[in-house]
């Protein structure tokens, strides 16, 4: 279960009491503090407010300096299946701890980085410390899940992209079956050779997700070409709740991903009543706070390692 808290120094007691340790996770507009004790998740939330970032050439300064001083951090949340509740995938999730302002979500920085041209750098440096990080895990004997890594419109316009992305894995031993490449679904349309690229990507290995932050059609991927994700986004999800119709328009959806041999992700699953509805109309996964909050890089090893339960059995079994 989920349980809001109605401050931060209530958390801090918890913690205390039940000598658990407090997670952050930023998605802007928000800071999210979190404690796991007994299959419940006690979180706080705090809005915020960051400064923007200076012009193109600062920025472009700022991204340089931040990557070799190592000062982007990757979190992962887990993505479970809705057949049986265990763990299917992670997602991979980006932050900037920025000596000045803190720490950054991606929609702090993400739209100036690209107006200062700097994504592709970003987006080669994830998937890099992806794979470094996989190598690891693999070495250390964890269980092992497929990651899925967001990719931009930008990086996929690069020149030969996709022996770019399979050289980094190749050079950590990792198969690129391992690494689900999210798509945005506005990069769908700002790529003119789109059929061909993923196409390549797909023979390469990658599995290949679409990012779509409502129920729009499938169709700008043409004819062509079939993805193997799809991630119905939080609005989607949100709207399962306040609005009937959205209802029956995401069954529909799920049964023509369905159709298409594609899979389906609901994102930001809050309630059981959320979870339910997705599970008894067959979506394949869900991610979000009601089964894990996002986990730092250094503490994903010891959350693997000891098995914990993502969901008790009365939340994974309700139903609308």
């Amino acid at each position: 279960h989920l349980i809001w808290m109605s401050s931060l120094d209530d958390l801090l007691r918890l913690a205390q009491q039940t000598e658990e340790t407090i997670f952050f996770h930023l998605n802007h507009p928000s800071a999210y503090y979190f404690v796991r004790n007994d299959g419940l998740v006690y979180l706080y939330q705090k809005p915020v407010q960051p400064a923007p970032l200076s012009g193109s050439d600062e920025v472009r300064s700022e991204i340089l300096r931040a990557i070799q001083s190592n000062e982007f951090v990757l979190y992962f949340q887990p993505i479970i299946s809705l057949e049986s509740g265990e763990i299917a995938q992670l997602e991979c999730l980006l932050r900037w701890k920025h000596p000045q302002r803190g720490l950054l979500s991606p929609a702090d920085f993400l739209g100036q980085v690209e107006q200062a041209g700097m994504i592709p750098e970003l987006d080669i440096w994830v998937l890099e410390r992806v794979a470094s990080l996989l190598a690891g895990w693999e070495e250390n004997k964890l269980p092992l899940y497929p990651v899925s890594v967001n990719i931009s419109s930008q990086t996929l316009k690069q020149q030969e992209i996709t022996s770019t992305l399979k050289g980094i894995l190749e050079n950590y031993k990792i198969a690129p079956q391992r690494v689900y490449l999210e798509i945005p679904e506005e990069s769908i349309y700002s790529l003119s050779d789109k059929a061909e690229v993923l196409g390549q990507l797909r023979e390469a290995g990658f599995g290949i997700a679409l990012s779509s932050p409502s129920l729009t059609p499938l169709q700008p991927l043409g004819e062509n070409i079939q993805i193997n994700q799809l991630k119905l986004g939080y609005q989607t999800v949100k709207q399962i709740s306040a609005v009937s119709q959205s209802e029956e328009l995401t069954r529909q959806w799920i049964s023509i991903a369905h159709q298409h041999h594609i899979s389906v992700v609901a994102v930001g699953i809050e309630t059981s009543q959320q979870l339910g509805f997705f599970r008894s109309n067959q979506c394949d996964q869900a991610q979000g706070f009601i089964i894990s909050p996002p986990l730092a890089a250094e503490d994903l090893p010891g959350f693997l390692r000891h098995n914990l339960p993502l969901l008790n059995e009365s939340i994974f079994s309700a139903s609308p």
